[in-house]
């Protein structure tokens, strides 16, 4: 298959490494990951602090209507921190020889060994819980899924004076509470991105009217008005975030704290990124470095495991899903258009966009659609 030439192209499809290259990236991403793992708290902070100070208000900027997406630079690049070099003390000697007076050996004696006492342990239950496959392992048979993701940022009625991008990414929590109502009354269930691995990889069931609701960066709207809504209709939605405004108190964002308490209530939390790059053309270093700082981060707070990724601004290529199957991510999410899904492009899964002054018809045809 040949690599997207860029993100919003349909049917983008994405070569195959060639196996020495699979066999050795894994091991490379561990040694990176484990050489981040000592210092990524501070380093996260100082690129929390820089996000903060250079982050657009709406970092997935994607003109009305389409087209490819723009967004401010947010780019800086992670530096290495150097490694310090030390010595260790070695051991000293006394000083000169040392006298023993000479004695005769004391007399050797035979002793019956005593047998220890024999302990047989006696088992304990555990409420550990039984650890998730790393995986989904396919069952060999082909499926595909017409499962409506569907795709939204801000949830809010804009500000005065706000720019045309926030505005195009703005739903207000009105039109948000009528898309609820049609989706309770037409007998849609809200589903999570697991269960869509594990129904294209294993055939586990799907409800009949399957539905999944996303939310990109973090934006504090998604607590103050979409959290409320979704617990009214007893819908759970998964969030992308991007971590270093929230590391760093940036209002504009949900908190740690808001984080876990949607979390407690059956909300999916998943990275976007630490600080929303272009991810394209990135070492590896980089690439490890943006995923798992984000990755860990999340899991540290909610205690799940992070296993999907939404693309920054839906910008990719192949070194980015290399980093993240090496990671034991399931898959990832593009904001290029379409419903239909396959187990061989879960790191290219489509979603719906729902655009601010959609009509109630202009959302159900969009449900429906079979692209």
């Amino acid at each position: 298959m040949r690599r997207p030439e860029h993100p919003h192209s349909l049917g983008a499809a994405v070569s195959r490494t060639t196996p020495l290259r699979m066999l050795a990236l894994p091991l490379v991403v561990l040694l990176l990951a484990a050489g981040y793992q000592h210092r990524l708290a501070p380093v996260a902070g100082r690129a929390a602090r820089v996000a903060t100070e250079t982050m657009p208000a709406a970092v997935d900027a994607v003109p009305r209507g389409g087209g490819v997406p723009t967004e401010l630079p947010s780019e800086t690049a992670a530096r290495s921190p150097g490694s310090g070099t030390g010595t260790s003390p070695g051991l000293r000697g006394a000083r000169g020889p040392a006298l023993v007076p000479a004695i005769d050996p004391p007399p050797t004696t035979t002793r019956t060994p005593i047998p220890p006492p024999t302990h047989t342990p006696t088992p304990q239950p555990t409420d550990a819980p039984t650890p998730a496959p790393l995986l989904p392992t396919p069952d060999g048979t082909a499926r595909a899924a017409r499962v409506p993701i569907l795709m939204y940022h801000h949830i809010e009625v804009p500000p005065a004076g706000a720019s045309e991008l926030r505005r195009s990414l703005s739903v207000t929590p009105s039109d948000f509470e009528t898309q609820l109502l049609f989706l309770e009354k037409e007998g849609y269930q809200a589903i999570s991105l697991r269960d869509l691995a594990l129904y294209l990889t294993q055939g586990a069931p799907l409800p009949e009217r399957p539905v999944l609701l996303t939310f990109d960066d973090g934006y504090r709207d998604n607590y103050t008005y979409a959290f409320p809504l979704l617990k009214r209709f007893g819908f759970s939605a998964t969030f992308f975030l991007v971590t270093a405004p929230i590391d760093a108190a940036n209002p504009d964002f949900v908190s740690w704290d808001e984080v876990k308490e949607m979390s407690r209530a059956g909300m999916s939390f998943e990275p976007h990124s630490l600080d929303h790059p272009d991810m394209r053309g990135r070492s590896m270093e980089f690439l490890v470095y943006q995923i798992l700082a984000s990755k860990g981060a999340i899991e540290e707070r909610t205690g799940e495991t992070c296993r999907f990724f939404a693309y920054p601004s839906g910008r990719y290529d192949q070194s980015v899903i290399d980093v993240l199957q090496s990671a034991d991510f399931w898959g990832a999410v593009l904001t290029e258009q379409g419903a239909t899904h396959t187990a061989g492009r879960m790191f290219e899964l489509q979603r719906v966009r729902v655009q601010p002054g959609d009509s109630l018809d202009a959302f159900a045809v969009k449900l429906a659609m079979n692209w």
